[in-house]
């Protein structure tokens, strides 16, 4: 499995534009082959502060994922919202629990 941890802060006053686009975006991106989990989560401390999980079967669906024409289309519309963004790639080398 391959997983993509994305922190992303929300542009001030924007984080329920942020909620919006992934709920929006999440079922969707959720059907394409590969795609195992792809989740956003708000920080209670700062609702401006985001942490995007997305795990693959392997770096080939992601990559796959993000040559599809729904990641071109969406991408901008959270880029106009967004402050900043960190991504972090890696290979799950132990995985357990029942989420």
């Amino acid at each position: 499995m391959y997983c993509v941890a994305i922190e992303l802060i929300a542009k001030p006053g924007q984080a329920s534009e942020v909620v919006d686009l992934f709920r929006e975006y999440i079922p969707l991106v959720t059907k394409l082959p590969g795609c195992l989990r792809f989740e956003l989560n708000q920080s209670d401390g700062n609702p401006e502060h985001f942490l995007l999980y997305e795990l693959y079967e392997d770096r080939a669906a992601l990559l796959a994922h993000r040559s599809d024409k729904l990641f071109d289309a969406w991408r901008p519309r959270i880029a106009a919202i967004e402050q900043s963004r960190k991504l972090v790639e890696y290979d799950c080398v132990v995985t357990g629990g029942k989420a």
